[in-house]
């Protein structure tokens, strides 16, 4: 039961950090890029509140094979930032694009961590 509870979360966070990556493409989708103070505060807040979760739970998570999931926001973040840096949108637009893609390689490396603890907990014992 615990591991379908886990599991229904890490899916969970997956989800949540793809929707905050939609509404960062939202926000931005304007022609020319126009970002509102405001717009960048409260997705900014949105990521570091989704990264102190994140980081809470799985602290004491068991992890199964969810932890490869997590490269799919890892991606759309990540050619995010890129084209962020390529074309030079907005200055808003490019310091989202890099904390949400900051904070996606520490999703991923976190989870991959507790896979690896976990698997060798289990495989030991």
């Amino acid at each position: 039961m615990r591991k379908i509870k886990d599991t229904l979360i890490a899916v969970g966070f997956i989800f949540l950090l793809i929707v905050l990556w939609f509404y960062g493409m939202i926000i931005s989708s304007d022609i020319p890029v126009n970002i509102s103070f405001k717009e960048f505060i409260s997705l900014l807040m949105g990521l570091l509140l989704f990264a102190l979760i994140f980081i809470l739970y799985y602290r004491k998570a068991r992890m199964n094979g969810t932890c490869y999931f997590f490269s799919i926001p890892f991606c759309l973040w990540l050619q995010d930032m890129f084209y962020s840096l390529k074309y030079n949108y907005h200055i808003y637009d490019t310091i989202l694009s890099i904390v949400g893609t900051v904070i996606s390689i520490m999703c991923l490396i976190v989870a991959f961590n507790r896979f690896k603890k976990y698997r060798k907990y289990e495989l030991s014992g």
